[in-house]
């Protein structure tokens, strides 16, 4: 019976150990992923503190322009934007993905330094279904690294996936980077960093 009863204790306290070991693994899995790539842009601009925010621009030029057209006196406003993927070319050049990886975006939204976008630039991406997410940001990732920059040099890239195949891309010098990556993680503590590197002047 002695033995019986220990076996018994032996076997709760195991189950018990083995459900708080799997606590932090199951919270990981249940955060909640975004519902789209500008809440994630928005969620972390929100969370900035009014002494590190500066002019941003959002979305693609062409909505800017077209809204120029309607309205001579319309205000871009300084907020992230979705970015129209009818223009989708446009982010070759700002955020480094190439045409390829490009067919592999459904949703994508931007913010950036409204006066040097090289120093800072930010684009939140919904990738298809099937994409390889790690692949596509390593591919992200080299383009940056050996990117010929000019109108200033950005110091340090950031990116981040969100579960739900969503992907954030950041760059810029360090003075915006820094706070960045301090509003991100408050934004979103369970985001998985995928990169956090020093661009090579």
């Amino acid at each position: 019976m002695k033995k019986l009863i220990a076996m018994m204790l032996a076997l709760t306290l195991i189950l018990g150990l083995a459900a708080c070991g799997t606590t932090g693994t199951n919270d990981k899995e249940n955060l909640p992923v975004p519902a789209n790539a500008l809440e994630i842009l928005e969620t972390i601009w929100n969370a900035y503190g009014e002494t590190d925010k500066f002019p941003i621009s959002g979305g693609n030029p062409e909505y800017h322009a077209q809204q120029f057209e309607t309205n001579e006196n319309y205000e871009p406003p300084m907020a992230p934007l979705n970015y129209d993927l009818q223009y989708a070319e446009g982010l070759t050049g700002t955020m480094l993905i190439s045409a390829e990886n490009l067919q592999k975006v459904d949703q994508a939204a931007t913010m950036s330094n409204a006066m040097l976008a090289n120093n800072f630039s930010c684009g939140a991406f919904h990738l298809t279904d099937g994409t390889d997410t790690a692949a596509f940001a390593k591919d992200v990732r080299d383009a940056v690294m050996n990117n010929q920059w000019i109108c200033g040099m950005p110091e340090t890239l950031v990116i981040a996936s969100f579960g739900g195949g969503y992907l954030l891309i950041a760059y810029g010098v360090n003075d915006a980077m820094t706070p960045f990556q301090t509003y991100l993680s408050q934004a979103y503590p369970g985001a998985q960093i995928l990169y956090k590197e020093a661009i090579a002047g």
